[in-house]
């Protein structure tokens, strides 16, 4: 799976786990999304080493532009 498809795979991931937190805390939620992201953040990390050289900063910054457009 390639940087972008991981991106909105994480994406479609957030908005579940969203959907299920509706009778959490606000500081349960803080928590949940704390580890939530600690998760995938290591997953682009490893996507990011295999592209090497910054090219998944690249991508993700040419993302900003197209959606920005």
């Amino acid at each position: 799976m390639g940087f972008l498809e991981k991106r909105f795979e994480i994406g479609r991931k957030l908005q579940d786990f969203l959907d299920k937190q509706e009778n959490s805390s606000e500081k349960e939620l803080k928590e949940k999304l704390g580890m939530f992201f600690e998760q995938h953040n290591k997953e682009m990390e490893k996507i990011n080493k295999k592209l090497g050289g910054g090219i998944g900063e690249f991508i993700y910054k040419a993302e900003e532009l197209i959606e920005n457009e």
